[in-house]
């Protein structure tokens, strides 16, 4: 599934879920994603009442490289969100739910060394914080400087991100 075959309709913060048609799911399955809390807090910055979510391969090219990335590994942010959001539930059966897939693929492509720790600071990442650079590390999964990084990182106070930006984009 993807971001642009979504529409503001779809999301429901209300209700804390996005909801995700048979039509636009790769399994060709409905289902409801539940909204964390940081999700929530970036979607009330852009949210609109209806239409299609706007989205631009130039500008998101743009941005990640603007954040220090030379490249943006295809689904990374999907891969990111199950290694991160699997220690937190504890539970394959629960995140393939979450994320339209089988147990099976959860083990497969999302497993990794990862602590709770780390990944409820990776579930942190509010709109008023900055890039932080412990996200540009590129960590082993055996690397367990990773979590000190991450977590020192999250320990700064970090200014306000540009808000002009984000109205203009708005």
């Amino acid at each position: 599934m993807r971001v642009r075959s979504l529409d503001w309709g779809d999301i429901h913060l209300d209700s804390g879920q996005i909801e995700v048609k048979a039509r636009h799911s790769k399994t060709r399955r409905h289902r409801l994603v539940p909204i964390q809390p940081n999700l929530k807090a970036w979607l009330e910055i852009y949210r609109k009442a209806s239409g299609t979510i706007p989205f631009s391969r130039r500008k998101f090219r743009d941005a990640y490289r603007n954040a220090g990335f030379a490249e943006w590994p295809l689904d990374v942010l999907r891969h990111s969100f199950g290694t991160y959001r699997l220690p937190i539930l504890k539970s394959a059966e629960s995140l393939a739910l979450e994320m339209g897939n089988s147990p099976d693929v959860i083990f497969r492509h999302y497993r990794r060394a990862m602590d709770e720790k780390t990944a409820a600071v990776y579930f942190n990442i509010q709109p008023r914080d900055r890039l932080r650079p412990a996200l540009r590390i590129a960590s082993n999964p055996g690397d367990d400087s990773l979590t000190e990084k991450l977590i020192d990182c999250e320990r700064r106070d970090a200014p306000a991100l540009l808000d002009a930006d984000r109205r203009k984009a708005a």
